[in-house]
């Protein structure tokens, strides 16, 4: 399947015979289709389906989710991959640098926004109880304004970052 083009009817048939196949389980046609990160990256329908499939079964892999949300929003299917990350990934969890970026890929749906927003409250006034007693700490400000990007608060992330001027105005590679 790697070395055949994409687009060739071929290629095609290949890919429509491993889904439809009854020799291969979800998780092997996972595996073929993500030994190569560039096959993977041709066929995002086909990953999709495999990653809908596996997490429908419970499957607690991060990568098999990872994969399900970039496949998911290069064929439209968001709203599904959001329902995948919010059940995944609840208020609490141990995982929460890996939510957030899974829904900071998701940004532009109201409910993973919404969910982003839950998932990084406590962090953001974590940071802002630090930057009471370090104003001009650089990498305070630049975790806060990270943080406020990825919740899709790019005005605001842009003031804080201004404030790197104020606070280090001689620093210059800030």
């Amino acid at each position: 399947l790697a070395v055949e083009d994409s687009a060739s009817k071929a290629f095609k048939k290949e890919i429509d015979a491993l889904l439809a196949s009854p020799l291969y389980t979800p998780l092997q046609r996972y595996q073929v289709l993500t030994n190569d990160r560039a096959l993977a990256e041709k066929v995002p329908a086909a990953l999709f389906q495999v990653t809908s499939a596996l997490l429908a079964n419970g499957d607690p892999r991060p990568e098999v989710l990872s994969d399900a949300v970039t496949s998911g929003v290069a064929v439209g299917q968001v709203p599904t991959v959001v329902d995948a990350v919010v059940k995944r990934c609840p208020a609490k969890t141990d995982t929460l640098e890996r939510c957030i970026g899974w829904l900071g890929q998701l940004a532009g749906d109201p409910t993973a926004r919404d969910h982003l927003k839950t998932l990084t409250d406590a962090q953001l006034v974590a940071l802002g109880e630090k930057r009471k007693s370090d104003m001009g700490n650089v990498d305070l400000i630049v975790r806060y304004a990270t943080l406020l990007r990825k919740r899709g608060e790019e005005q605001a992330a842009r003031r804080i970052a201004s404030e790197m001027v104020e606070f280090a105005p001689h620093d210059y590679g800030t």
